[in-house]
């Protein structure tokens, strides 16, 4: 059989099928990825517009964004502890006690509607979240006062996305934070960290970590590490992250805790692993969630610069640009605002 093979284009066999992948616009980096991300053991070469006599052929129509985004079956699995980072806080100093609140899952709370307007949501994190304390079962004084919160699950958390993009597989690490008590405070903080592993050698070459608005870039080997692991410095209530090290609580990649100059009240000398929440196919060990609310309402009662309680919506992780489009972190500023 011959068929005509439209450029850039790849031909990929798994057990001796053979699959076209053909995009518009894609560089070969691009098909390449789509081929592994579809579970294809080998990608055979890729074609110049030709005539290819191929014993049996299945054409996969054109492949675009989904088809790079997640392996299909019988694909290996992602293992999202392969570059999961070790975070260090901001300590102690002689005006304040340190970072007071730490990633985690951003349901930690179904029972106690904390904000009393009839519903059990996002908008009653604040309310909700005991400072200072990491933890299954934690229970305290809530942020904004109110006692008796809890049962809470602050366990380190991270939201894991994958995307194959620009000849990489980018790692995606989202982090959630209840509050941003900084200059700028509100309610839901999100932040994130990307490692971008090359298609062509398997290995990490690069890392972006977010700081505000921006993302910044380092080299994978000039980047400090723990056990091979990025090493991140979180400057305190921002949470926005810097390659210098902090002195404060650390959260390593394997879920050892330990307060050093920091405060912790509930949490420090245990071993707790990091949850990884995901939705995308083939992750190791993923746990699925629900994808809701859309938006968080970044306004609280609690700020006195951003009172209004269901004021100030910032898009979730999966309506950003940067979800799908990690290569956007190159441009500088990542979004129209600042978390």
């Amino acid at each position: 059989m011959k068929i005509k093979i439209p450029a850039p284009a790849f031909i990929a066999v798994s057990a001796g099928i053979f699959v076209f992948l053909h995009a518009k616009n894609a560089s070969p980096f691009d098909l390449r990825g789509a081929a592994e991300g579809l579970g294809f053991d080998t990608v055979i070469a890729d074609f110049e517009e030709a005539g290819v006599d191929l014993p049996e052929v299945k054409v996969s129509g054109e492949s675009g964004a989904g088809a790079a985004a997640g392996p299909g079956p019988g694909a290996a699995q992602i293992n999202p502890l392969k570059y999961l980072a070790t975070l260090q806080f901001d300590g102690k100093a002689y005006w304040n006690t340190g970072e007071q609140n730490f990633p985690q899952p951003f349901v930690f709370n179904t029972t106690q509607d904390a904000n009393g307007d009839g519903e059990i949501d996002a908008d009653d994190a604040l309310e909700n979240l005991v400072r200072y304390k990491i933890g299954r079962d934690v229970y305290g004084k809530g942020r904004s006062g109110l006692p008796d919160r809890g049962p809470n699950d602050q366990r380190p958390a991270v939201y894991f996305h994958y995307v194959v993009r620009g000849g990489y597989r980018v790692y995606e690490y989202w982090l959630y934070y209840a509050d941003n008590d900084y200059w700028n405070d509100h309610e839901h903080d999100w932040e994130r960290y990307f490692v971008y592993e090359s298609l062509l050698t398997g290995l990490p070459e690069r890392i972006v970590i977010s700081r505000h608005n921006q993302m910044r870039e380092y080299d994978w080997g000039k980047f400090p590490m723990d056990e091979g692991h990025p090493s991140i410095g979180v400057i305190g209530g921002g949470h926005a992250m810097r390659e210098a090290a902090q002195d404060g609580v650390r959260i390593r990649y394997n879920g050892e805790i330990s307060a050093n100059n920091g405060r912790l009240d509930a949490g420090d000398g245990q071993n707790i692993p990091w949850l990884i929440f995901s939705n995308d196919p083939g992750v190791k060990g993923a746990i699925s969630y629900v994808r809701q609310p859309d938006c968080f309402n970044y306004g609280d009662p609690r700020y006195f610069r951003n009172r209004d309680e269901y004021g100030d919506l910032r898009p979730a992780p999966w309506k950003r640009v940067l979800w799908d489009d990690p290569q956007y972190a190159d441009q500088g500023d990542t979004e129209e605002f600042s978390d």
